[in-house]
């Protein structure tokens, strides 16, 4: 990918892992490869292990060790992951390289308190989106821009919200925000990797198969 993404082009990689030690190994090699940054989700499968403060101390071991910025990632919650208290976040925006985070949860109410939380942050820290049905309300609530599954789709309708939003063009922004939610419900929430592959093959780019055990969709006359 960084062979034929621009340098002055960000590239993000996402490198968590179910053990510190093997998240910090992959964004070594991260960084050696060309990312610019590394979007880190929390270990999972021991759930109920996952404290505030283990994931406390995984994540400043993490952004100790890592050679570029962190992002968090928060997943969506239907996927089960452990999910990040607010107060956590604004906790680990004090780390110098840990400098925004990525929230997938779709809920507005909440991305608004890390907004608020973290407002202070001496670094800076940016959250980012990963609903595109939900863009234009976030930068509204501020959100500088979002990592979508939907902009696989329509990417320059995507960032066209966001552009649009920069300058204050609300009408604007709210039209297109109008445009990529359904995509997004329709697509990315209610089929999810195979609907996106097979969004990008009718466009006429290259989707191919899920790897399994994920199956593409039935064919459609």
């Amino acid at each position: 990918a960084r062979e034929v993404v621009p340098e002055d082009v960000l590239l993000v990689a996402g490198t968590g892992a179910e053990s510190t030690r093997a998240t910090i190994r992959r964004n070594a090699e991260a960084a050696e490869l060309g990312a610019d940054a590394v979007l880190v989700q929390p270990p999972a499968f021991y759930r109920g292990a996952m404290t505030p403060e283990r994931l406390r101390e995984h994540y400043l071991a993490v952004a100790d060790a890592s050679p570029v910025p962190v992002i968090l990632y928060q997943v969506p919650l239907r996927f089960s992951t452990v999910e990040f208290e607010t107060g956590l976040v604004a906790e680990l925006a004090g780390h110098e390289r840990i400098v925004g985070m990525k929230d997938s949860r779709g809920d507005l109410g909440l991305l608004g308190q890390v907004v608020t939380a973290t407002r202070s942050s001496p670094g800076g820290f940016q959250l980012l989106v990963g609903t595109g049905a939900k863009l234009y309300a976030a930068l509204e609530l501020g959100a500088v821009g979002g990592i979508l599954g939907v902009a696989n789709l329509v990417p320059g309708a995507c960032a066209g919200i966001v552009a649009a939003h920069a300058r204050g063009d609300g009408a604007a922004a709210g039209r297109l925000q109008e445009q990529v939610a359904p995509l997004h419900d329709g697509i990315v929430g209610a089929l999810g990797v195979a609907g996106v592959k097979a969004g990008l093959d009718l466009l006429g780019m290259r989707g191919g198969s899920p790897r399994p055990p994920l199956t593409p969709l039935a064919q459609a006359g």
